[in-house]
């Protein structure tokens, strides 16, 4: 998440507690403030009414779906106790991920990977983990992004050291991990030779920079192959479209014909038509 072009010093927008309040009413399925709160942000985002139903069907769907992948989710949990991972934004969306790899078949291919913005590696780490052929190109300044800086425990010399944890927590991996320190606008001008059957994008979360990920990566992306957006509810700057949600839905407009919505949660999948 450390991938940032801007160093902009910018306020947290907090979440209304009413709105809060009312989703809790709404019991156990909770995604960032509750349902209400969601579709609320879709509406101000002006999202496309296909974003609206791929998100209900994810909240309604995913008591199954987390029950059917409890035991690997499990599983990679206790793998994962002996590494060095200090902050856990990724383990929630492990069934959807599992989910993803299996409807496309995934665990047994061979797969070239591009996770732009990798932190400290958890994310890389269960991809190298479950996808046994997998080859991955980790791209991150480990400079942090604009809501690092207001993170007091967050300073460049704490950024060393996430980027000494990715490194070790890794090391198991280290003959199919690719690991580029600078800017993804960089690696992707650069690499005009490389594709990918699965980009992650998990950078910069302001809009013009996910935007920039976005089409340039696309053009990376193998036909068949796989685009996630990470935070699509992130809400960090002020007006809503400058988040991740604004470069989301444009990209969307712009590629619309080219891509299928497979699944839409606090994540974002597409699927790149042939």
């Amino acid at each position: 998440m450390a991938d940032s072009y801007r160093k902009s010093k910018m306020k947290y927008i907090s979440e209304p507690t009413s709105l809060t309040q009312i989703a809790r009413k709404f019991g156990s399925i909770k995604f960032r403030g509750g349902i209400i709160g969601d579709v609320i942000f879709l509406l101000k985002a002006h999202s496309p009414f296909s974003f609206f139903a791929a998100y209900i069907f994810s909240v309604l769907s995913r008591p199954f779906l987390y029950k059917f992948y409890r035991y690997e989710k499990r599983e990679f949990l206790e793998q994962i106790k002996s590494k060095s991972f200090t902050r856990d934004w990724f383990t929630k969306r492990i069934p959807y991920w599992l989910e993803l790899f299996d409807k496309e078949d995934l665990r047994n291919k061979d797969i070239t990977i591009l996770e732009i913005g990798s932190y400290e590696g958890l994310s890389t780490y269960f991809m190298a983990h479950v996808l046994k052929n997998s080859e991955i190109y980790c791209v991150d300044t480990w400079e942090g992004s604009d809501e690092h800086q207001l993170d007091i425990i967050e300073r460049d010399d704490t950024f060393i050291k996430i980027e000494t944890r990715f490194d070790n927590n890794l090391s198991e991996y280290s003959s199919k991990i690719h690991k580029y320190k600078e800017t993804s606008m960089n690696f992707l001008m650069r690499e005009d030779k490389k594709f990918f059957d699965l980009i992650y994008i998990d950078g910069s979360h302001h809009v013009d920079d996910v935007l920039i990920d976005a089409i340039l990566s696309f053009r990376k992306l193998k036909s068949g192959g796989i685009i996630i957006f990470d935070d699509y509810f992130f809400k960090f700057y002020k007006n809503t479209l400058e988040n991740v949600v604004g470069a989301v839905n444009t990209f969307y407009q712009i590629k619309k014909e080219s891509i299928e919505l497979k699944r839409l949660y606090s994540q974002v999948i597409f699927k790149k038509l042939s």
